[in-house]
């Protein structure tokens, strides 16, 4: 068993019925994954819902775990975009993901590796 963050662009693939990873998120749930989100993921996902959506997303957010965004995800965050911003683009939202993942010891599942340049993450 294991712990995984989802990043918003995993999210959207399992409403677009994407069957690579509605398959894998199912048997990774099933095998005793326990899978987390924030409001990061929350707020991007919402601002590209449809109001006839939202019950569907209700749903989809209700089997997951909603991680927090503490005092010490936001230091650890601020210490990302210091560190790389300025070279790699990071934007404030990918680094609040990525410090909550090395937080709470957290895979990240997101299909943009680069946009999570910090040393210590792991991957799903």
């Amino acid at each position: 068993m294991a712990d995984c963050f989802l990043d918003t662009n995993i999210v959207i693939r399992c409403f677009r019925d994407d069957p690579n990873v509605t398959s894998r998120l199912l048997d990774s749930l099933q095998s005793g994954w326990s899978f987390f989100y924030s409001a990061v993921t929350l707020a991007e996902i919402y601002a590209g819902c449809k109001p006839r959506e939202e019950t569907a997303v209700r749903d989809f957010f209700f089997a997951l775990t909603f991680l927090p965004i503490d005092e010490a995800t936001g230091i650890r965050a601020g210490k990302i975009l210091q560190t790389y911003s300025k070279h790699t683009g990071v934007e404030l939202a990918d680094a609040l993901i990525a410090a909550a993942c090395l937080e709470h010891n957290l895979q990240l599942w997101t299909l943009n590796r680069k946009h999570f340049p910090s040393p210590g993450l792991v991957f799903f």
